[in-house]
């Protein structure tokens, strides 16, 4: 019985292949059309972003001889979320809203802010993505700008040295266009093969012998050939039949 089912399961495959192989212009004409969509929609309705960065270092102790030790530099690195909380805090990003006058409230800042801390490191990566790239500049510098002066009155550190200021970004970094082409086409492909499948699945139709004894459970004593050359001998028979009794009458 177990050997039965398996070589059932094996033919099904092989169905369920030749079906998807029949069908691989549906798959095929589905893939491109919903890839150009997604690309159409990101070209007409998502708003480019510009992502301009820059780089802060924090130093929390000065001496004569300028030499940082390892308990200093470890001592240093795990306040780095203080930093990352003092940029992502209310008091410097409406100090920044204030003095470029922007026309957005302190949510909207945040969102568009993204801040990374290298491990075991003194540095503050800030990133600041705008629809404008010489605005998104211009906000970064001044985020490192009030940052540092909040960082050296409200933690104490003796000074936040800027590595390098904001660049103007040249290309938009989102939406990714060739990103969403991608994802867009992987989701035609897999509807497409899911319609088949379904659309298989739901067929109960008897189409081989085969069928017969799978769905009826019966053996299979006879066929009778139907072919287009017997259905077109039948037709022929069937209009000379009708032009005998229209003469006869």
């Amino acid at each position: 019985m177990e050997t039965k089912n398996n070589e059932e399961y094996e033919i099904n495959l092989k169905e369920i292949f030749f079906e998807l192989l029949d069908k691989i212009w549906f798959i095929v004409a589905s893939t491109a059309i919903i890839g150009l969509l997604a690309i159409l929609f990101t070209k007409l309705f998502l708003t480019p972003m510009y992502t301009s960065d820059t780089q802060l270092y924090v130093v929390s102790v000065q001496n004569e001889n300028t030499n940082v030790s390892y308990s200093d530099l470890q001592a240093s690195s795990q306040l780095t979320q203080d930093y990352v909380e003092v940029v992502k805090s209310r008091a410097t990003l409406e100090k920044v809203i204030q003095n470029l006058e922007l026309d957005m409230t302190y949510k909207q800042l945040l969102e568009n802010i993204t801040i990374t801390t290298p491990n075991n490191t003194r540095m503050l990566n800030i990133a600041v993505s705008n629809k404008d790239a010489f605005e998104a500049k211009k906000i970064v510098d001044k985020i490192a700008e009030v940052t540092s002066q909040e960082i050296c009155d409200k933690l104490g550190m003796e000074e936040v040295n800027i590595i390098y200021e904001g660049n103007i970004p040249t290309s938009p970094s989102s939406p990714n266009t060739m990103k969403n082409a991608i994802i867009g086409a992987a989701l035609g492909f897999i509807i497409s093969v899911a319609i088949v499948l379904v659309m298989y699945l739901l067929d109960d139709s008897i189409r081989s012998e085969e069928d017969v004894e799978r769905y009826i459970g019966l053996p299979m004593l006879a066929a009778i050939p139907f072919t287009e050359e017997l259905n077109d001998k039948a037709d022929e028979k069937k209009g000379k039949k009708n032009i005998l009794k229209g003469w006869r009458k």
